[in-house]
């Protein structure tokens, strides 16, 4: 969790579809992972991260 919550916030990901495909492309238990364990905690990073460039636009 530790690696995927990183890899969020260093590639700025804002987007939960995106992360999912960079889920697939990259492994099959960050695959799992995103779909079966801990998704609030990704989507409230990843909402985060969406907040975060929002606010660096202004």
């Amino acid at each position: 969790m530790k690696e995927i919550v990183t890899y969020i916030y260093d590639n700025e990901i804002d987007n939960y579809a995106d992360f999912l495909m960079i889920c697939i492309k990259h492994s099959d238990d960050w695959f799992d992972v995103a779909i079966n364990h801990n998704t609030f905690a990704i989507n409230k990073m990843i909402d985060g991260m969406w907040l975060k460039k929002k606010n660096e636009l202004r």
